[in-house]
């Protein structure tokens, strides 16, 4: 029973590839962000775990993209944005119910700065990143809102983006915008 037991508590803790209660290790809880990988991901440290992030709703353009390992366009601007906004800063990281992880095994969060300034939002909104349709969240008609207007002030990539340049699912649910099969 003991050894059960054990093994149990092992498991929670992530030893074995789970991770645990990320809603009671994770959600609320302050981290101070130790790198930023790319435009959209970082490395935080909460409490003593390292964890890597992944910005909620946000698709930045790729640093290292297919097999040529070639950066997609605004890559470095949307990086160093990111950068300048929480490297090495404290963040605030709030989790959404409906999502925890992405396939890689990534946090996916809400990384605040303050409690109104929200960093998801604020990539989008000043057009350094893609507000991402694939997955359903919390804070998507904010996200998709927020992009709109980037789109239509023509900030950071927005005024020179071709839709070649754009990711694959963008170009997809484009083109199935312009067959009237989505809303927009």
């Amino acid at each position: 029973m003991l050894l059960i037991g054990v093994a149990a508590l092992v498991d929670h803790l992530g030893v074995f590839g789970d991770h645990g209660d990320d809603q009671g290790r994770y959600d609320r809880k302050s981290g101070v962000v130790l790198r930023v990988i790319d435009g959209d991901s970082a490395v935080v440290s909460v409490d003593s775990h390292e964890v890597l992030i992944q910005l909620l709703g946000v698709d930045a353009p790729e640093m290292n993209f297919g097999d040529q390992q070639t950066e997609q366009y605004w890559s470095t601007q949307a990086r160093d944005y990111l950068l300048e906004r929480i490297g090495k800063k404290t963040i605030l990281l709030k989790l959404d119910p409906q999502r925890m992880r992405d396939r890689f095994g990534r946090l996916l969060v809400y990384a605040y700065l303050s409690d109104t300034d929200n960093v998801n939002l604020a990539m989008i909104r000043d057009g350094y990143a893609y507000a991402d349709r694939r997955e359903k969240h919390t804070l998507e008609s904010q996200f998709e809102s927020a992009e709109a207007d980037a789109r239509q002030r023509r900030r950071g990539l927005w005024p020179n983006v071709t839709v070649q340049q754009m990711p694959q699912w963008r170009k997809d649910w484009l083109e199935e915008r312009k067959k009237g099969n989505t809303e927009p």
